[in-house]
């Protein structure tokens, strides 16, 4: 009976694999999957998470899916949910995930939208602690430092582009083999980033 309270756990991480190999609509069935453990159970076992923001993630990562399935409205529809749940409020590194994903169905939606990539964005930036380093964290800074530079406010780009360098570099540092290292640089192109990052600093 304990192995059970792993089972909602194992399926999102299968469902994170399957994801990273574009195979979105089995993703889709084992993100599914995990939540309909989670609720079963009421108990999500596994991560350093709590248990609401388990249920908070999957629900992003559907999100995600369908963005990637070119279904921007329940992508929208789902990054939504999240971040205005009044029942079960998202923290703000949440609502910073959920920022993000929004902005990237704003950016790639061809129809009229809530808000623009670039809205979205500040928003997600201040939804993350300043004195705090995060994944999203330096995702946020980055796609937001983008939106800067098309509109050629080159001082903001440089600004965001900079804290989204630290943020990458935080983590990398943390890693004492060379090896995993590689590994994580490899990992959501962070390598590419900071390639991309160089050209403008």
């Amino acid at each position: 009976h304990e192995l059970l309270r792993f089972k909602g756990q194992s399926k999102y991480l299968r469902a994170e694999c399957f994801a990273a190999y574009a195979k979105y609509r089995e993703s889709m069935d084992l993100f599914e999957a995990a939540e309909m453990e989670f609720r079963e159970r009421q108990n999500f076992a596994g991560g350093n998470d709590s248990s609401e923001s388990k249920l908070h993630r999957i629900q992003l990562k559907r999100a995600e899916l369908y963005l990637e399935l070119d279904q921007p409205q329940k992508a929208l529809a789902a990054a939504q949910a999240v971040l205005f749940n009044e029942g079960n409020p998202p923290g703000d590194e949440i609502k910073g995930e959920a920022c993000y994903i929004l902005a990237r169905v704003s950016a790639r939606s061809p129809g009229p939208f809530p808000k623009s990539a670039l809205a979205y964005l500040e928003e997600g930036v201040a939804q993350v602690p300043v004195d705090s380093i995060s994944e999203i964290g330096w995702k946020l800074h980055f796609e937001l430092a983008n939106e800067y530079r098309k509109l050629k406010d080159f001082e903001k780009a440089s600004s965001h582009y900079k804290q989204a360098k630290v943020g990458i570099n935080y983590f990398v540092w943390r890693f004492t083999s060379e090896s995993l290292r590689s590994v994580y640089l490899a990992a959501l192109n962070r390598s590419a980033v900071l390639k991309e990052i160089a050209r403008y600093l």
